[in-house]
């Protein structure tokens, strides 16, 4: 019963945070609004937490609070997101491919099922595997790991610097709200919708996966030049299979 009113708080807060970052951005008040849909995206974060609670290690439980292991954890929905986005790249190739042999079809059917399994049906052992592996994983190698911390630490100064102005020994100010502008906004913004597309989908609630295309349409522009890509080089294959059966039957 816990776990399932702290659920309900987080949607709440998530919902009220975004509600008031979109007020604040409405009057181009764009630090303050910075601030808020951070505060939303930590809140995504948690609520993936409090989701996979009981499959989660001792030593991510214990850093739950933590501003800079929340933006940590908020990485997972990109994670998700590739995933997707590979499935994606798969599917729509092998629908291109569709007809050109019985075999190929059998297979491509088999790998698609696998993809989907693996990359749309979420539950809370599973989201824990992927957490795992986002924080403690193989890719945290001494560079990457230092790359990530940047990142999260440029994250954590946009958060107190979207709200306080600070200076430094020199007296020179080194962050003020008001440095924060519209595109900033739009990238945090970005990030909750995400969060909140993955929330929904594990709480059963169906989007289609174009949602993320208009969140990012860059992400569709990308699939759209693979298709295009694909088609150039089945396109080059057909006309060099025709020259060598051109040849052949001259023989």
């Amino acid at each position: 019963m816990a776990t399932e009113d702290a659920s309900k708080l987080l949607l709440l807060n998530i919902a009220r945070l975004v509600s008031c970052a979109e007020l604040l951005a409405r009057k181009r008040k764009y630090g303050p609004a910075v601030h808020m849909m951070i505060a939303a995206h930590e809140e995504c974060a948690k609520w993936i937490a409090l989701f996979c609670w009981n499959h989660l290690e001792d030593r991510t439980k214990r850093r739950i609070y933590n501003h800079i292991f929340k933006h940590d954890l908020g990485g997972l929905f990109y994670y998700l997101t590739g995933r997707h986005q590979i499935a994606r790249f798969v599917a729509t190739g092998t629908k291109h491919l569709k007809g050109r042999d019985p075999k190929w079809d059998e297979a491509a059917l088999i790998v698609s099922r696998h993809l989907f399994d693996e990359t749309e049906r979420y539950d809370a052992r599973r989201l824990s595997v992927h957490i795992n592996k986002i924080l403690y994983g193989e890719d945290r190698t001494k560079t990457n790991k230092d790359l990530y911390e940047a990142h999260f630490r440029a994250t954590e100064r946009d958060r107190t610097g979207s709200i306080y102005v600070d200076f430094d020994k020199d007296l020179q100010v080194v962050l003020s709200p008001e440095k924060f502008g519209l595109c900033r906004y739009r990238d945090y913004k970005r990030k909750v919708l995400i969060a909140r597309y993955y929330i929904d989908r594990l709480r059963g609630r169906r989007r289609s996966g174009t949602y993320l295309y208009r969140v990012n349409p860059r992400w569709e522009a990308e699939v759209k030049q693979f298709v295009s890509v694909l088609n150039k080089r089945l396109q080059r294959r057909q006309k060099q299979k025709g020259r060598v059966g051109t040849k052949a039957s001259s023989h």
